[in-house]
Parts: C-alpha cells; structure tokens; sequence
C-alpha cells in the first residue's frame, strides 16, 4: 500500500531486530488507548543512539496497519501524526521541540477557517468587538495579544491579519517588544510569559483536534489520535509546567 502522507506524515519504518517483545507490549497499550478512549502516556527511553526515534516510527506503522480503519475514518484528509526534531539553540524557546508541528497546524486552520466574525472582548470594564478568524479568536481567548511578538516568532507569521485593525483596542492593549538576541545566537528569554503563550499553542491543537473530528459532529471526543513524535527529547525545552 501506498503511503499516505497527507494524513499520516510517517513513513514506512526498517525493519526492527530485537525488540519484538517490547513492540508487542507497545502494541497492546496504544491499542488500549485507541479502544478504551484513555488518557494515557507511552514513554519510550534509553541512551542517544539506542533506537528510540526507530522504535517510535516502527511502532506507530504498524499501529496503523493494524487499525486501517484510520485511514478511511478521517474523511477530513489532514494529518493526525507530527514528527519533528530540534536543535539545542534556537530562537523559538519554549516551543523548540514543538515549532515545526504548532507551524503545521496552524498552516491548516489558517487555510480552512478564513471567515472573520464578530467577537467581543472585555478587559477591565472596556469591551471591545473585533473581527476575527478562528485563529484570531483563539489569540484573544488564551490572553496572548500581548505576546503576540513572540508567537510571530515561533510561526513565522503576523497573527494580526488575523484580526481587523481596531485602533481603540490597539492604543488599550500594549504589545511586548521582543528584546534583543545578541550576536552568540541566545535563546528568546520569556521571563514568564511560558503560561500565555503555550496556552495559545494548547488551543491551537485542541481546535486542530476539533477540526479533524468535524464529520462525527463530536469535537468534545477523541475519535481520530493525534500522535506527536518529539525527536531528541535530551534537549526538549526546559518550560515551568502550569494549569490549563
């Protein structure tokens, strides 16, 4: 069979030598996780070198040859698997490991959901309406205008043309600059900012979920897996973990 890679973005794996017991063991839980509808976490470990991102790719192919009801089920043709890797400097901190995935996503809704409606937003007593798209919409609803600098950053994007100009808003609503990186390539420092702008990214996927279960008319229910495959872990962003 032909690989699908407008859905599934994973091709075929090598062949695996010696980890027959543990692919099986894998097998059973993901498939637990897809039945049963569970909130769980596969963690695979082990040292640099050792095989992990191979065992992923292998895992997740036979995962879906397994269960080919995928590939038919997901009427919406977008992908529900996201690979990536990241480099240990980077301007987009705390999203390194995750910036070539949360581009992808927003690619997507970016060019299904282009109608702008009418939202209003209130702050300190002041309410404003804004036309928006949906992405628009998720910006204002995760409180991440102010931040919006750096989520430019990361997506290589303007996320304003994603909201009218409104001048009132605009004046009201202060943006913070992005500071300076000096010539040694530093990281983006976010001094804080972690929790708005990952709460952005969390709504992202979550209406990227939404919108690839759109044909059950269930988005409150996972009905089609989104797998997110994160090489090199050893140098995942180190991000302070807050509430949603």
């Amino acid at each position: 069979m032909k690989e699908d890679k407008t859905t599934f973005f994973i091709k075929k794996s090598l062949f695996t030598v010696g980890r027959k017991i543990e692919i099986e063991n894998a097998m059973s839980d993901l498939g637990q996780i897809y039945t049963l509808g569970k909130n769980e976490l596969i963690v695979v470990k082990g040292i640099t070198g050792s095989g992990k991102s191979h065992f992923t790719r292998r895992l997740l192919w036979q995962f879906l040859e397994s269960n080919r009801e995928l590939r038919t089920k997901n009427q919406s043709k977008t992908p529900i698997i996201f690979a990536t890797y990241q480099i240990p400097i980077s301007f987009s901190s705390p999203l390194n490991a995750w910036r070539k995935i949360v581009k992808r996503i927003y690619d997507i809704l970016k060019e299904n959901f282009t109608t702008k409606i009418s939202v209003k937003k209130k702050m300190e007593g002041e309410t404003f309406s804004l036309n928006c798209d949906i992405i628009g919409e998720i910006l204002l609803d995760s409180d991440t205008y102010g931040y919006i600098n750096y989520i430019n950053e990361i997506l290589e994007a303007d996320l304003k043309d994603h909201i009218e100009s409104n001048p009132k808003f605009e004046k009201y609503f202060s943006v913070t600059e992005l500071p300076q990186i000096d010539n040694f390539f530093e990281p983006r420092k976010f001094a804080g900012m972690e929790k708005w702008v990952c709460s952005f990214f969390l709504r992202l996927i979550e209406t990227y979920h939404m919108f690839i279960n759109e044909s059950q008319k269930k988005q409150n229910l996972l009905h089609y897996p989104l797998f997110f495959v994160i090489e090199d872990s050893q140098i995942i962003d180190e991000v302070k973990l807050c509430n949603s």
